[in-house]
């Protein structure tokens, strides 16, 4: 290298010094778009650290107290790459306005009218009211402003796993334990309030997810005892995530060696979609890169390394596409169904083929029946490249897909149901 070279380098490398700072403390959130009790912004530092411990333990007695008095639904977004907890970051904003609409779907009682999701609450627990609440998980995925953003592949990967280790691991495991708790309550009166739980994470938020949920859902695999695998909360869902398949392989495997009975519920949700170029070209290059540095592993491991989670076909299990002709409609619940027809409800298949709305979900062949874990692989129409995950259909699939295991767990987790 000559030595105009290496000034040049010197001078660009110090130009770039002061960004390795961008966005590393917390982000203030007076003006912002989540406002307590209702919503949270929960921020975790790049060692996994939440920035204010006192506001993660506030919103989790927010939950605690909403969950003993009334219908509560708790839902933790986790973001990915490029994004944080500014109250202008794109993510925040359609999180936000996702919640509100979620809300109105679920308040369905315009002019005192209950329509069928306030009916069927009120048939489950003698309550159609229902509270939900948001969690927003913020942490540095944008480390560099951007175009910067770009180079920050690695640190941003090795970021997340720590983040999902750390005291969001412990938040999650807390939230879990009451909804649990809330569960236990529900035996022993099905007029008790019920809490649902429904963490989601994309991109590299799924792989923060996954790290905090991972062991639980493991060990209870590995346990293997008798009913339905519990998992945790309602259901795990991630949306086009950035973690390597190799990292899902142990649930999958111990997964794929157990039958299900007719009262298992979902318990992970995976979409990926085929317009997803950052996952299924980056993230190889990526992977192949880190591993000139880190090593690579054996020929026939490679694959579960290289490809990401829903990237790697053997780990399939259905197929989902969307009809953009036709209209985005709500699921036409039937809500007699769970004071006069309990098991038929606590026997529904939610793996296996149906439509939702304009939306097609089909199971790959062979089906395993009441399968709990959906790998699913979606057109671009429904998830729009890498980041479009906020869509109509998607968001109206979820939130039916929600429902229908949040009712069988209720129906399932009440009282004694001999069926």
């Amino acid at each position: 290298m000559t030595q105009s070279s290496k000034v040049f380098s010197a001078v660009a490398l110090r130009s770039l010094i002061p960004s390795f700072a961008y966005r590393s403390k917390s982000i203030q959130q007076d003006n912002g778009l989540f406002h307590e009790p209702n919503d949270f912004v929960i921020q975790v530092d790049d060692d996994g650290r939440f920035w204010d411990k006192e506001g993660a333990e506030r919103a989790l007695d927010v939950i605690r107290y909403s969950a003993k008095s009334k219908n509560t639904i708790v839902v933790v977004f986790v973001h990915g790459w490029h994004h944080n907890a500014d109250p202008d970051d794109t993510n925040a904003f359609d999180f936000s306005r996702s919640l509100a609409k979620t809300r109105a779907v679920l308040n369905d009682a315009p002019l005192g009218v209950a329509g069928p999701y306030t009916r069927s609450r009120m048939n489950l627990t003698s309550s159609g009211d229902v509270n939900v609440i948001g969690v927003y998980v913020g942490w540095r995925g944008r480390s560099l402003p951007m175009p910067l953003s770009f180079c920050t592949f690695w640190g941003r990967k090795r970021a997340a796993e720590r983040v999902g280790q750390g005291d969001l691991n412990h938040f999650l495991l807390a939230l879990n334990g009451l909804y649990r708790d809330r569960g236990e309550a529900r035996r022993e009166s099905e007029n008790t309030p019920f809490m649902g739980l429904l963490a989601f994470g994309h991109s590299f938020g799924g792989q923060v997810v996954f790290k905090a949920v991972a062991e639980t859902i493991e060990k209870e695999l590995a346990a293997d005892k008798a009913g339905p695998l519990q998992g945790f909360g309602d259901l795990t869902v991630l949306v086009n995530p950035a973690l390597e398949a190799a990292q899902y392989e142990n649930i999958h495997q111990m997964a794929s060696r157990r039958s299900y009975d007719k009262a298992q519920a979902p318990v992970m949700l995976v979409i990926s979609s085929q317009g997803d170029w950052a996952r299924k070209w980056a993230f190889p290059i990526g992977r192949a890169l880190g591993s000139t540095i880190n090593g690579k592993p054996d020929d026939d491991r490679w694959p579960l390394w290289g490809k990401a989670l829903g990237e790697y076909g053997p780990q399939r299990t259905h197929v989902m596409s969307v009809k953009l002709d036709e209209p985005v409609v709500e699921q036409n619940f039937d809500p007699a169904e769970y004071e006069h027809s309990p098991c038929k409800v606590a026997q529904r298949d939610l793996s296996a083929e149906k439509k939702y709305g304009n939306v097609d979900f089909r199971p790959i062949e062979p089906h395993r029946p009441y399968n709990p874990f959906i790998v699913a692989y979606t057109d671009n129409n429904l998830v729009i490249g890498h980041s479009g995950i906020f869509e109509n259909s998607l968001r109206s699939f979820i939130n039916d897909f929600v429902a229908l295991t949040q009712g069988k767990r209720m129906i399932v987790g009440g009282k004694t149901l001999q069926c």
